[in-house]
């Protein structure tokens, strides 16, 4: 989902070389793709390990951590009454020697094409509701796609952060990760990941219900911290699974610990 990757990391929502195994990217699938994004059910999850570097101006770090997405059986009932499913993300990253777990939700529905909207979540600083758009959400996932598919939102929120963000199907690879392989979406864009601005490029396969790679780039201006990152879908399963639980912090307090270090 890129949330919905952004994450849509984080917590992103996010993100085109070879795959790992063999395999790369090619523009003439082997096999019809689909179009229509697939029912997303509770107990569905998502796992992709991630490798990337960070900046903080003077010097580069390696990154390496995980990115879990797990739909949960928790609904919400938000402020116009909607009732919205939860998404449960967790991210662990380690970089010169300082690991940090990030944890949220995302508050979601799908209609009957199989969009996905986003209207709210919650983070470290609690809960938090989209304020804008026509019904005070926006797409993460829009469904049926299309090479030349687009899709993008001015956002606002309760908790004081706004965005613009808009993407793009630009065209459709074959992409193989430790997951397998997969004919997918190549969408391109610029949005938010963990609510830092990013700029983004990930494969979508739409009877995955996810992406299967993302590549990524997240700028926090205010610590001049870069950080580039990839993700791969590791795993994919319906099992049921226990959520993770918030426990504090953020990607922007994360980046800032990065920075105080030097």
């Amino acid at each position: 989902m890129k949330y919905f990757i952004p994450v849509v990391l984080i917590v992103l929502l996010g993100v085109v070389l070879a795959g790992c195994g063999g395999g790369g990217g090619g523009t003439t699938p082997t096999i019809p793709l689909e179009s229509t994004t697939r029912a997303l059910l509770a107990g569905d999850e998502w796992q992709y390990s991630l490798t990337g570097t960070a900046n903080d101006g003077t010097d580069t770090y390696a990154i390496t951590g995980h990115y879990t997405e797990t739909i949960s059986a928790m609904t919400v009932v938000i402020p116009d009454l909607t009732i919205a499913h939860v998404v449960l993300w967790s991210m662990t990253l380690t970089v010169n020697g300082t690991t940090a777990t990030i944890v949220g939700k995302n508050y979601y529905t799908q209609n009957a094409q199989g969009t996905v909207y986003t209207f709210g979540g919650e983070n470290a600083d609690g809960v938090f509701y989209v304020t804008s758009g026509t019904f005070r959400s926006y797409i993460t996932q829009p469904s049926p796609v299309s090479v030349g598919s687009s899709w993008g939102a001015h956002v606002e929120r309760t908790d004081g952060r706004s965005w613009d963000e808009y993407y793009v199907v630009t065209g459709i690879d074959t992409i193989t990760v430790p997951a397998g392989r997969f004919e997918a979406y190549r969408v391109t864009g610029n949005g938010y990941f963990s609510d830092l601005p990013a700029s983004i490029t990930e494969w979508y396969a739409p009877q995955v219900g996810a992406f299967v790679r993302g590549d990524l780039t997240a700028t926090d201006s205010d610590l001049g911290v870069t950080m580039t990152l990839r993700l791969d879908l590791t795993n994919k399963n319906r099992s049921v699974a226990s959520g993770p639980t918030p426990v504090g912090g953020d990607l922007h307090q994360w980046m800032q610990q990065l920075r105080r270090r030097h």
